[in-house]
């Protein structure tokens, strides 16, 4: 349940950062989201 839940919260945020841009996710990657 908890991975589960942590995959959504990955998905989410990574669909959310695509939407800024790449250069902005990769910096917010580097930072742990």
């Amino acid at each position: 349940m908890k991975k589960n839940f942590l995959n959504y919260l990955v998905k989410a945020c990574a669909a959310y950062e695509y939407s800024m841009g790449w250069d902005v996710a990769y910096m917010r990657y580097e930072k742990g989201c």
